[in-house]
């Protein structure tokens, strides 16, 4: 643990359930949102803050339903497989088919909206794993006491 960023060791700790693990990812995401909004309006004005804000939704959204898949709790292990790779799928699809499809708009594409959606993907996907792993662990627990 003495090998995670300070941040990363206190979303661990202050998380544990699914709702307390959105609104912990919300939390980041808009704070996220707030640094590299500011450098995107510097960058691009008022077409960079709309750029910075679509990709900090597709990002947020991506993660978010990969937080619920995650969090369902079966006792087959192959649903488990399953559950990871949907995760997977929707933490990757819904951010980089959205920024592919937002390209096509000259406006935000001058904004740079893809490298936006990659800034803010690399900061959900970091802080969407430690919440994975916490409720991975808690359901492990829980599994363990009954």
């Amino acid at each position: 643990m003495d090998s995670l960023p300070r941040y990363l060791v206190l979303l661990r700790r202050f998380s544990g359930s699914v709702g307390r693990c959105v609104v912990t990812l919300s939390l980041v995401t808009i704070a996220a949102y707030f640094v590299i909004g500011q450098v995107a309006y510097q960058h691009s004005g008022a077409n960079g803050l709309t750029a910075a804000f679509a990709a900090a939704l597709l990002c947020y959204s991506g993660a978010v339903l990969a937080l619920l898949m995650t969090s369902i709790n079966t006792p087959d292990p192959n649903a488990a497989t399953s559950r990871l790779l949907l995760s997977i799928l929707f933490r990757t699809a819904i951010p980089f088919g959205g920024a592919m499809m937002l390209s096509s708009s000259t406006v935000l594409s001058e904004a740079g909206v893809f490298g936006l959606t990659v800034a803010f993907y690399l900061i959900t996907l970091a802080t969407e794993s430690v919440l994975s792993l916490t409720l991975l662990n808690r359901s492990a627990e829980l599994r363990k006491a009954s």
